[in-house]
């Protein structure tokens, strides 16, 4: 949702007559999504993903039963659903869940990590682009949840991959 209404930070403008002047605005979060992305699901992956950082929620998911009763074709696809918008949200919180490596980005298998993918991916410039899109929006340090560390991962770990495309 929104920030409270007494929520506010202060920029100074850069441009205009009123250049060098600070200004209240309502703080936010910029993020460019990628077609199949609705708002409202990025807003819950994003909340989920904090409230498990600070240790207030903890996920346990079950596979769904099915009974003989619940077999309807209504029920299916209500079921189908849900299921492809929970394992949307295992990709999104597990991108938003990685560990910074410890050192620089020298391997293939580093930049895959920092960006999300198992060592074996072989994703496409489009797909890269992409992810990295959406998580410069949540590890930019100006984004109020991300780091300078992770930013820094992140460009690396695009220009190694856009460098050593084997």
């Amino acid at each position: 949702g929104d920030p409270p209404v007494g929520d506010r930070e202060t920029v100074i403008l850069k441009s205009g007559k009123s250049k060098g002047r600070p200004w209240q605005r309502k703080p936010r979060l910029q993020v460019r999504m990628a077609g199949e992305y609705e708002v409202i699901f990025l807003r819950r992956a994003l909340n989920m993903a904090l409230a498990m950082e600070n240790g207030s929620v903890q996920i346990h998911v079950e596979a769904p039963e099915f009974g003989l009763e619940a077999s309807p074709l209504k029920d299916r696809h209500k079921s189908e659903r849900a299921l492809q918008e929970l394992d949307k949200l295992k990709a999104v919180v597990s991108v938003l869940a990685f560990d910074p490596l410890r050192a620089e980005v020298e391997t293939r298998a580093d930049a895959l990590y920092v960006m999300g993918y198992h060592a074996m991916a072989r994703p496409g410039t489009r797909e890269l682009r992409t992810r990295f899109r959406l998580l410069a929006t949540v590890h930019h340090p100006d984004s109020g949840y991300g780091s300078h560390q992770r930013m820094s991962q992140l460009n690396a770990a695009m220009e190694y991959l856009k460098n050593h495309r084997d």
